[in-house]
């Protein structure tokens, strides 16, 4: 995938647009905007409401009051920039890499807006099963004698990043390996390395027979994934990116697996995904936490040989204590 630079002024604008100030205006904005019963089953084919289109010249102007702000911040023309990622927005979707710019700046246009306004309309039933189940989740705490790696696999909650503790298993230089590896946008990594985490949050609802996981992508938005265990599942990746996983319940290591393969300039042997419960480090404060390895077997190591290497993320609960 070819790396076509993009002027200075965007890329900066871009990175202030994964800052976790602006993250946290755009999620507010998500919020206090995503109707229900509006979105839900948005399609361009369909019938636009005036709902919708309120909603996204809101959205439009929400973004044009941050690139102003953003400009007289850093002394540059608003005008200029606009110009600037309206051509960079050409450019990429020219070139069928349109992923070279995250998705609040995709979402300008209305389709790709829909889209994700679809998927925060997903996002909010699937937030409020998740939450109805946590409760039950941490009673059974007390019946395992304090040790949440001796329960029965059940991950279902709200889960936000513990970016504290994830400075303590993992850092930026390793995430960019990983996403590499993975064929993630070139761009995408260049910028993520100024996140403090990659996934923001993710809502989990499991049941018998499978797991439906909406997650929160620092540059990519939201996107729900539903899997049903013990068969292949045609799905997107953290980046909308169409793969095949197969996933299941080892009881034995007490955790869900997946093997995932069909995955686009993925060069390794091996790719697969764990995820576990268990309880907070000490001196953290007390509670559950999820852990998310990410394995990759067999890549290429610049060498002409082969290597293993892998990335953790680290999820507490949305109410608990950093």
């Amino acid at each position: 995938m070819a790396e076509t630079e993009l002027p200075p002024q965007v890329e900066k604008f871009i990175t202030f647009g994964v800052s976790e100030a602006f993250s946290a205006l755009l999620t507010q904005f998500y919020q206090e905007n995503c109707q229900v019963g509006v979105w839900e089953n948005f399609t361009m084919d369909g019938e636009q409401t005036l709902e919708r289109g309120a909603c996204y010249q809101k959205y439009q102007q929400f973004v044009e009051e941050q690139l102003d702000s953003f400009c007289m911040a850093e002394g540059f023309s608003s005008a200029e920039v606009t110009q600037q990622i309206q051509q960079a927005k050409d450019d990429t979707r020219a070139m069928a890499q349109h992923e070279f710019l995250p998705s609040f700046l995709q979402n300008m246009d209305y389709d790709s807006f829909g889209r994700q306004m679809r998927e925060q309309a997903k996002q909010m039933v699937k937030h409020a099963e998740a939450a109805a189940k946590a409760p039950s989740c941490r009673a059974s705490f007390l019946e395992h004698a304090g040790d949440y790696a001796s329960l029965p696999v059940d991950l279902s909650g709200v889960w936000k990043a513990h970016t504290n503790y994830q400075k303590q298993i993992g850092d930026n230089n390793k995430l960019e390996e990983f996403l590499q590896c993975l064929g993630c946008p070139w761009f995408a990594r260049k910028i993520l390395k100024y996140g403090s985490s990659f996934v923001k949050n993710v809502c989990i609802n499991q049941t018998e027979t499978g797991c439906s996981f909406t997650y929160n992508v620092l540059f990519f938005g939201t996107t729900t994934v539903e899997i049903v265990y013990g068969v292949d599942n045609n799905v997107p990746n953290l980046w909308q990116k169409m793969i095949w996983v197969h996933p299941v319940v080892d009881p034995v290591a007490n955790n869900i697996t997946e093997k995932s393969w069909g995955e686009d300039y993925f060069k390794g042997a091996g790719h697969y995904t764990y995820w576990q419960r268990m309880n907070r480090p000490e001196g953290d404060a007390p509670g559950d936490m999820l852990v998310l390895t990410e394995s990759l077997l067999g890549v290429p190591d610049g060498l002409g040989g082969t290597k293993d290497t892998q990335f953790q993320q680290v999820f507490i609960r949305e109410d608990a204590l950093p």
